[in-house]
């Protein structure tokens, strides 16, 4: 019984132990997993800032090259790159970006999409060696389209700050949750093994007061105690011993209350049926001893 109570509040201790760990567990992966995809997003931004930076700076060297041949190719070059940049920005913000995140990223590609189709019209200035109104063409029309990207990436770094303290305010949320629930946990802990262990000593009080009585009883010399108690635990065995020492001292009694009744009458023509036991067994042979003298010597 009390192997088995405390059977009963160990695996109760791991199953809400168990439970515990893997939520904090779930919910601590999925938090990184959130902040490594905003701080790789972060990264994208600051590298096509970068890039951004220096494709305006690109295209200014093309017109002080004067040459549209390898102009066109340093220009689809820094495109490439820019494009795939852009890509992974607009792939991040429609899996997991709010709208003003998707907004920004698809006006990005917008302004891209509008200084490559401008970049012919460029080449022809550049052709021709009109510097000036290559210069010109390049603030009309390039000039803006740099500046909003500018203004959309910032907009796109504040909205992954805020996205990146709002992931660290969950996590910071999800380790005080955890450390709340452990603490729960061990109070229901403490509540249960309480109540187990007050269950226990109450199934162990009464038997044992009832054993207890028994044993005054026979330490009095009163041999009509008895002990009702049954059960097949640790108690249950005990109690079952005690009443069957107590049973086999009652029919001992018993046969001597017997033999010396007949004794009393003189009759000493008496045989003991019942073998004792242990100790017991040299009262027996004492009494069968006095009884045969006591036959011998009325019959002389």
């Amino acid at each position: 019984m009390i192997r088995k109570g405390f059977v009963i509040v160990i695996a109760m201790a791991v199953v809400l132990g168990l439970t515990n760990i893997m939520m904090i567990r779930t919910a601590q992966r999925t938090s990184k997993c959130i902040l490594n995809d905003v701080v790789t997003e972060k990264e994208f931004i600051q590298q096509l800032e970068r890039q951004v930076e220096s494709y305006k700076t690109t295209i200014y060297k093309c017109i002080a090259l004067g040459d549209v041949e390898e102009s066109a190719v340093i220009l689809e070059d820094a495109y490439t790159q820019i494009y795939n940049v852009l890509s992974a920005v607009e792939t991040y913000a429609l899996e997991s970006g709010t709208d003003k995140h998707v907004e920004n990223s698809v006006q990005l590609m917008e302004n891209y999409e509008e200084i490559k189709n401008s970049t012919d019209s460029l080449f022809g200035y550049i052709e021709k060696g009109d510097v000036s109104s290559a210069f010109m063409f390049v603030e009309t029309n390039f000039e803006p389209h740099f500046e909003d990207m500018f203004v959309c990436i910032e907009n796109l770094e504040v909205l992954i700050d805020e996205n990146m303290a709002d992931v660290r305010l969950r996590m910071l949320t999800q380790e005080i949750m955890s450390i709340s629930m452990s603490i729960i946990l061990l109070v229901i802990m403490l509540v249960l093994s309480r109540a187990v262990a007050k269950t226990i000593i109450g199934e162990i009080a009464a038997p044992m007061k009832e054993i207890e009585k028994a044993m005054n009883q026979l330490a009095e010399g009163d041999f009509s105690a008895e002990v009702n108690y049954e059960s097949t635990n640790e108690i249950g065995v005990v109690a079952k011993k005690i009443k069957e020492t107590i049973s086999t001292i009652q029919k001992y009694i018993g046969i001597e209350n017997k033999v010396l009744y007949e004794m009393s009458k003189l009759n000493f023509d008496i045989t003991i049926e019942e073998d004792f036991i242990g100790d017991f067994k040299e009262m027996q042979d004492s009494i069968e001893k006095i009884l045969v003298s006591m036959n011998q010597m009325f019959k002389q």
